[in-house]
């Protein structure tokens, strides 16, 4: 029981990191769009 706190909570943690990623990584992508949106 007391084993598999810790793991539950990096599993936690790699999830919300891919998340950010994920966010990050998309608010990149629309960035990227608007400024070549804005050469054309």
């Amino acid at each position: 029981m007391f084993q598999e706190i810790p793991l539950y909570r990096d599993t936690i943690h790699l999830h919300k990191d891919v998340f950010m990623l994920q966010f990050e990584l998309s608010v990149f992508r629309v960035k990227k769009v608007e400024k070549y949106d804005g050469f054309i």
